[in-house]
């Protein structure tokens, strides 16, 4: 990777090697929208051409994460095969103020490229316009978050906005933001979007919420099938049209796009891949949450799930202690979300508190599966022996600032006593974080035939196995189904060892694999491995108990020991 050499904004103005070279002396701004804490604005980022070899410049005023660094280099890149020349190209955003503020995410690629294609052509964005996504190499405009809040700050400006192809639970809710006049316009590539950007040609919005997301047609996989997860789906899938049956606005066509798009997804989760039906019926339901609520009214709504679900008293058991983690890992997310957004009226807030809500919703069903595994006779585990574990993980230094915000909720959680929920909410930021390795189509699919025993590992393991088939897999789920696998047989030892004797001898639930029958497993093979040759895609989006007195007894005992053993270690090296 070609480094990005960071200047000064005053420098970048001056540098006189602008003008150096006929083809390269092009310049054009573009409006990008950022989310913030505060919700949406729209950036200004001027882009200027010089004679080089294709180095990117960029200010230094605001900063940038490396994953946006990225976007831009590579959006730099593909303007210059797009248009088959070689520059430099400087990136400044000469209308922000310096501050400590940082840009981070993809999200402005597509912006980037359309500007220096501008650039080269000696033409012009047209200013009155606001451009989000990322694209890939072969010039298609990629799916990127925050799209409600973006559109909401461009129709405040009276802008259109061009966007990437918006998945279900994201039309969802952007219909209230056409219907109140903004202009919403969906790309699939550049150079649709060069026709439109570069032109005074009329955009119109091209959204049809009549138009139904298509299904993939993929095998099914009922090697990682955990029953009580399909339960939870069939649960959330009620309390999603149970809100929808209490919304008044959107109307009828609303309601039978969303009663159309739940029945679809059903026929996935028959197929064996519930997380993924998990996984859009949480975001539908988000979306749903923000077209129903104003945002006192979701604030008060938020508290009142939380403040119930606070008053639950569940044990955690080595029968029920990946649910139980689940639960307590996800209502922690809610609580931290709350705090975050409550008294807060901007759409980002707004979206924060739908998401804290959803979690909410979410984290009662898993209390309810815990609850009742806890109900089997078994012994009640000491969670303070997963400290150790959390102490390591705790340590894992997080760069990218969205795995970061669940690097942050595992610190709350461990000063909470929550060591399980530390243990998961780290392997989740460290699983998403930055780590720049590209997996192969094969791997995936060796991974996808071994066994699995974790309740969770199999869980998000079929996400795993829907990203194969449709050629989405995302490396950060990936890595998070095989982390929870390695580390929910490091937290049951450690609560077996810190249980009673007779705790070792229960009878444990076999998951999913002894489940699949050795026809489904053959089958789930061949599907593997007649896939192997299709193209593989990239990234493609849920109090302590105090110890025993005797284990207390027996840890200081150890802990004496390996003292004394190290001192005469010591004095033997001396």
């Amino acid at each position: 990777m070609k480094r990005i050499f960071i200047l000064a904004v005053c420098l970048l103005l001056a540098n006189g090697s602008l003008v150096a070279f006929a083809a390269c002396t092009g310049s054009s701004d573009v409006n990008i929208p950022g989310v913030q804490s505060e919700g949406a604005n729209i950036l200004t980022a001027h882009i200027a051409l010089k004679e080089g070899n294709g180095t990117v410049y960029v200010s230094t005023s605001p900063k940038l994460a490396v994953s946006t660094e990225e976007s831009f280099e590579k959006s730099a890149d593909i303007a210059m095969l797009h248009e088959d020349n070689v520059c430099d190209v400087l990136i400044s955003f000469p209308k922000i103020a310096r501050s400590g503020n940082v840009i981070e995410g993809p999200s402005g690629g597509l912006a980037i490229a359309t500007a220096a294609i501008a650039a080269l052509r000696g033409a012009h964005v047209r200013p009155n316009l606001v451009l989000t996504g990322d694209l890939d190499y072969a010039g298609d405009v990629q799916p990127v978050g925050g799209l409600y809040e973006k559109a909401t700050a461009a129709s405040q400006l009276g802008y259109p906005i061009i966007m990437p192809v918006l998945r279900a639970y994201e039309r969802v809710s952007l219909f209230p933001v056409i219907e109140n006049g903004g202009i919403v316009y969906q790309a699939q590539t550049l150079d649709e979007v060069l026709k439109l950007a570069l032109t005074n040609t009329p955009i119109k919005s091209n959204i049809n919420i009549t138009d139904y997301e298509e299904l993939y047609d993929v095998p099914a996989y009922a090697k990682s099938a955990v029953p009580e997860f399909g339960t939870l789906v069939g649960l959330m899938e009620g309390d999603l049209l149970g809100l929808l049956g209490n919304m008044d606005g959107g109307g009828a066509t609303l309601k039978n796009y969303v009663a159309k798009y739940v029945h679809d997804q059903e026929g996935l989760s028959n197929k064996g891949y519930a997380y993924p039906v998990a996984n859009n019926f949480f975001l539908l339901y988000i979306n749903l949450l923000m077209t129903k609520y104003a945002s006192p009214e979701l604030g008060a709504d938020t508290f009142g799930c939380l403040s119930e679900l606070g008053r639950r008293n569940i044990t955690i058991t080595e029968n029920n202690y990946e649910w139980y983690i689940g639960y307590r890992t996800r209502l922690g997310w809610a609580e931290r979300k709350f705090n975050e957004s409550k008294n807060k009226d901007d759409p980002e807030s707004m979206r924060s508190m739908a998401n804290a809500r959803a979690w909410c919703n979410v984290a009662g069903r898993l209390a309810d599966i815990a609850q009742e595994s806890a109900a089997i006779k078994a012994t009640q585990a000491n969670k303070n022996a997963l400290r150790p574990i959390a102490e390591e993980l705790i340590k894992i230094d997080i760069n990218d600032s969205d795995a970061k915000w669940y690097s942050d909720a595992a610190k709350e959680f461990y000063r909470n006593g929550e060591y399980g929920a530390v243990v998961y909410s780290m392997l989740y930021a460290k699983s998403f974080d930055n780590d720049g390795r590209n997996l192969s189509r094969e791997e995936v699919g060796r991974y996808l035939l071994e066994n699995t025993t974790g309740i969770w590992s199999n869980i998000y393991k079929q996400q795993v196995a829907y990203g194969y088939y449709t050629n989405r897999t995302s490396e950060g789920v990936y890595n998070y189904a095989r982390d929870l696998e390695a580390y929910n047989r490091q937290i049951g030892k450690k609560l077996r060892e810190a249980g009673t004797p007779q705790a070792q001898t229960r009878n444990q639930t076999t998951i999913g694999n002894a489940t699949a029958s050795k026809n489904e497993t053959n089958t789930e093979r061949s599907n593997i491995e007649s896939n192997e040759n299709n193209g593989y895609g990239q990234k493609t989006d849920l109090s302590a108990a105090g110890y025993y007195v005797f284990a207390a007894g027996a840890g200081i005992a150890v802990f004496a020991g390996m003292v004394l053993i190290g001192i005469l270690i010591f004095r033997m090296r001396k």
